[in-house]
């Protein structure tokens, strides 16, 4: 365990508690303050891995970063492009392949998700969904 000290700071005329260790220091954004700090957020960006699997396709779209805003939340468009599979439609993307905890999004779509975790980074895998060609 790292040896460490508890320092109190005055911000904005509220006092806070932090941990540091050794000489490491982190400047942290204050979420929701009235009586008392309910979330400190390290101010380094923290950002979503965006990754594509073609589903038994081919050419699915290259994986991305988008950056999180301070709540979780990201926001960021599928890519146009469409991977393709033999004898198949593609209809869109599914994220983690689970078709009762998610819809179905198209390509290009305009996705805004709350990843609920504005202190991590996060990853997000979406499948292709195909439909078979008569």
């Amino acid at each position: 365990m790292q040896k460490g000290r508890w320092t109190k700071k005055k911000l904005g005329g509220y006092k806070i508690a932090m941990f540091i260790f050794g000489a490491i220091t982190a400047t942290y954004t204050i979420i929701g303050i009235y009586d008392r700090v309910i979330q400190l957020l390290p101010e380094t960006p923290r950002i979503a891995i965006i990754y594509y699997y073609a589903n038994g396709g081919q050419n699915p779209p290259s994986e991305f970063e988008t950056v999180k805003d301070i709540y979780g939340a990201i926001e960021f468009n599928h890519p146009s492009e469409e991977p393709e599979k033999e004898g198949y439609y593609f209809i869109g993307w599914l994220l983690n392949n689970d078709i009762n905890d998610h819809r179905i999004d198209r390509a290009g779509q305009l996705i805004l998700f709350d990843t609920e975790r504005p202190d991590r980074n996060s990853t997000l895998r979406y499948y292709a969904q195909w439909t078979s060609n008569p």
